[in-house]
């Protein structure tokens, strides 16, 4: 698996299991046991091509308009994905779920206030951090650094999170 060679050739952790399913509703997520060891289940299939395959009743025989709508529909769908992350990257998710290793599970930590000089920045990020949870922002940054490159002020912003 191509994420956990670039995660250990970074000095990265790296889970003790990863779950492909297409069981789980999102891309990922990371399962704290309470042995210590964790668990990354990652979506098998992404949303939009399950989406496009329960749309394929477009067929010759329907209205061009109806063909139309699910041509939409489908296109929003995607476009909705590569907005909602910070990169494009295919290992995108992976890395993801792989820098929440190691995450305090702290409530308090998971929802404390990220200074409003820091907003405008996270917002811009990626849907997914425009959230504002320090964690999934962190998460984000930390996968934006290792798959594409991070502007100034989102160092600034991963280096007080960090």
């Amino acid at each position: 698996m191509e994420s956990v060679k670039l995660a250990t050739k970074n000095g990265q952790k790296i889970p003790d299991n990863i779950i492909a399913t297409d069981l789980i509703d999102g891309a990922g997520e990371l399962l704290s046991h309470s042995d210590l060891t964790n668990t990354v289940l990652l979506e098998a299939t992404p949303s939009s091509r399950l989406t496009k395959t329960m749309m394929q009743i477009r067929e010759p025989e329907n209205s061009p308009q109806l063909n139309n709508v699910y041509d939409v529909f489908i296109k929003f769908i995607e476009d909705f994905e590569k907005s909602f992350l910070s990169t494009n990257h295919p290992l995108h998710t992976v890395m993801h779920e792989f820098n929440h290793i190691g995450q305090t599970q702290l409530m308090s930590e998971r929802f404390r206030k990220i200074p409003k000089e820091f907003e405008t920045i996270y917002k811009k990020i990626s849907g997914y951090a425009s959230e504002g949870i320090p964690g999934e922002i962190e998460a984000e940054l930390l996968t934006k650094k290792q798959l594409a490159k991070l502007s100034p002020e989102e160092e600034r912003l991963l280096s007080y999170l960090s």
